[in-house]
């Protein structure tokens, strides 16, 4: 079964931001892929580093940006017991209707 990941708009800007680096590109690409449709990602940012080839201080500091600017968040997930990240449906999806509406990224 092939699952389509779309990105929106809010995600595009997230990309072109001047502020963003690579490595928050790439792990925001990897987030996405590995989000089931609700938007939770079962993985740990040592596995995250791992897959990318990257250390786990160069994964936590794009995860922090990406919860500081609100696209992903770090959620309890009820039927897994535990927290996991989130990535906000402002940004991608699975599967799903996109939600309207796009608060708290600044601009650059």
């Amino acid at each position: 079964m092939l699952i389509c990941c779309e990105m929106s708009q809010y995600a595009l800007e997230l990309m072109a931001d001047r502020r963003t680096t690579g490595e928050t590109i790439r792990v925001f690409a990897y987030l996405c892929i590995e989000m089931d449709s609700s938007g939770y990602v079962d993985v740990t940012q040592k596995q995250i580093a791992e897959n990318l080839g990257m250390t786990p201080a160069q994964v936590s500091r794009a995860i922090s940006f990406l919860k500081d600017i609100n696209a992903v968040a770090r959620q309890y997930h009820g039927s897994k017991g535990r927290p996991m990240l989130k990535v906000s449906h402002n940004l991608a999806h699975k599967d799903a209707e996109w939600v309207v509406g796009v608060d708290g990224y600044p601009a650059g």
